[in-house]
């Protein structure tokens, strides 16, 4: 007669030492649900004492898409113990990632730009270190790469939006130095780009009118800033 098929016994039979196939036998079903049973969130640790070792490995090896502390509060484990059993099996918790980081620290705006919240370097750009490997990454880089892009050698990931918190895919594209250096110049960044005289005078009429100078920025293809700079007569100052 086939046994009821209740997962804390099946967690039970398994902890203590069973491999799949045994546990399989005892209730009459096949490898892959047991193996189904034993990865699937959410399931209950009725009358299992989390005390015990293998309790509180198999707790956290059950759930590598949960946080550390996540971890710790649902179970009540210790947080240096979920540390120690994932460091032990090596595995890398999520918060440690490039994908984890890139959500947490982002910021999304009307205008389509994903903003990184998190470090930015002198320059404006966001940092970010994935765990483990101690690597740094460009923020826009990093959301190029876990959106499922490569970044061939010599291959820059560049800004549509021309701005540079910005981690939208969807905002970025592939290209050389020399294509960054071309699009800085267009851009106005660092002051570069040649404005007509018509140009001068309508992003100054226009921002004092009280038009946002994100908006005046995107039109002209120029940075918030240099329309700033000429509202207030810091550049141009004669036209």
């Amino acid at each position: 007669m086939t046994k009821k098929l209740r997962n804390t016994e099946v967690i039970k039979e398994r902890l203590a030492g069973k491999t799949l196939k045994e546990v399989g036998e005892i209730f009459d079903v096949s490898k892959q649900r047991i193996d189904q049973i034993m990865n699937q969130e959410g399931f209950g640790f009725v009358d299992i004492n989390l005390e015990n070792k293998q309790a509180r490995v198999f707790c956290v090896l059950a759930n590598p898409k949960m946080a550390n502390d996540e971890i710790s509060t649902r179970y009540n484990i210790p947080y240096g113990s979920v540390q120690k059993i994932r460091k032990e099996n090596n595995i890398l918790p999520p918060e440690k990632t490039l994908g984890w980081k890139l959500k947490k620290n982002t910021k999304k705006t009307k205008y389509g730009c994903w903003n990184w919240t998190g470090f930015k370097d002198k320059a404006g750009y966001g940092r970010v270190m994935e765990g483990g490997r101690k690597k740094y990454f460009y923020a826009h880089q990093a959301a190029w790469i876990v959106a499922g892009g490569s970044i061939p050698k010599g291959a820059h990931v560049l800004h549509k939006c021309d701005n540079r918190k910005c981690i939208n895919p969807k905002h970025l594209y592939l290209g050389t130095y020399q294509d960054n250096i071309r699009d800085r110049d267009n851009r106005d960044r660092g002051g570069r780009r040649k404005l007509k005289r018509h140009q001068i005078r309508a992003i100054r009429y226009m921002a004092k009118r009280g038009i946002k100078h994100k908006r005046i920025a995107d039109y002209f293809c120029i940075t918030v800033s240099s329309v700033d700079k000429i509202k207030t007569g810091k550049v141009h100052k004669s036209i």
